[in-house]
C-alpha cells in the first residue's frame, strides 16, 4: 500500500532539495529520519517534518505501524517563482528569481515490497527454467544434424577413394 504526503510551494530551490532525495529513497522510515537528522542541509529539517506527516497519515488513515514503512519515492518538482528586482548602477534594475518547489513523498509498506520481490524472483526462476528447456530441445535437434553432416562427409571421402 502506498501512502502519500506532499509539501507545496516550499520556499527553497528544487536543486537544493534534490541533493537530499537519493540519500533516503529505499530506506526504512527510522533510518531515513536518522539520515536526515545528521545532514547539514537546510531542507533536511523540513523533510523530517514531511516524513513524520506521511507516517501520521499511515497510522491514522490506514492503521499501519511505523516499522512496516519504507520510503518508496521522493519527487521534487518545480514550484512557483516569485520575481523581484534589485537596483543596480546607472539606474538599471536586475531581476531576482525566488524559486520554490513541490515535494511529494511516497511511503510503501514492507510487505508489499517483499511480495513484489518474491514475484520477481519466481518470474526469473520460471524464465531460467524455460530457457533451460529450450536449450535442451535445441541441443537434441542439433545432434542429429551434426551426425548427418558427419555421415555425409564420410561418404564423400569414401567415394573419392
Amino acid at each position: 500500500m502506498k501512502i502519500r504526503a506532499s509539501l507545496n510551494n516550499y520556499r527553497r530551490s528544487g536543486g537544493k532539495v534534490r541533493l537530499i532525495t537519493p540519500l533516503i529513497v529505499g530506506l526504512e522510515v527510522d533510518q531515513a529520519r536518522l539520515q536526515l537528522q545528521n545532514l547539514s542541509k537546510g531542507a533536511a529539517d523540513d523533510l523530517i517534518k514531511l516524513l513524520d506527516s506521511a507516517v501520521a497519515n499511515a497510522k491514522n488513515n490506514f492503521n499501519l505501524s511505523e516499522d512496516s514503512l519504507v520510503v518508496n519515492n521522493l519527487v521534487v518538482n518545480k514550484g512557483r517563482v516569485m520575481k523581484r528586482w534589485r537596483p543596480r548602477a546607472h539606474g538599471r534594475a536586475m531581476r531576482i528569481l525566488k524559486r520554490s518547489c513541490h515535494i511529494d513523498l511516497i511511503l510503501e509498506t514492507v510487505e508489499t515490497k517483499d511480495l513484489k520481490s518474491k514475484q520477481n524472483k519466481q518470474d526469473k526462476q520460471e524464465k531460467t527454467e524455460s530457457d533451460q528447456e529450450k536449450e535442451v530441445v535445441t541441443d537434441k535437434q542439433e545432434e542429429p544434424k551434426s551426425k548427418e553432416v558427419n555421415e555425409e562427409k564420410v561418404k564423400k571421402e569414401e567415394s573419392k577413394k
